[in-house]
């Protein structure tokens, strides 16, 4: 199953499911990372561990990843507004 496919899921899941997990602030899927540990997929060098840019070597052996991980900058800036608008209450 692709990918987009597997997380599809995941958030449909989270989706219908939330209302049993009252207790339960962030859902996260871990697809990948139990693709990582079933060995499915190799980790970056270490080099790129290192300097914590893992996510940069995917993206470099993955370029279909470039359409979800442009989102991420606009995300962690509406976090950051988020957080200093609270501070500043």
């Amino acid at each position: 199953m692709p990918e987009d496919v597997n997380r599809a899921a995941e958030e449909k899941w989270f989706a219908a499911y939330k209302h049993a997990l009252k207790n339960v602030k962030i859902c996260q899927g871990i697809g990948g990372t139990l693709d990582t540990i079933a060995g499915n997929v190799k980790r970056a060098p270490k080099i790129w561990l290192n300097l914590s840019l893992e996510w940069l070597y995917r993206l470099i052996c993955e370029p279909k990843r470039i359409k979800r991980q442009k989102v991420l900058p606009v995300f962690a800036a509406k976090v950051l507004i988020h957080r200093l608008r609270r501070l500043h209450r």
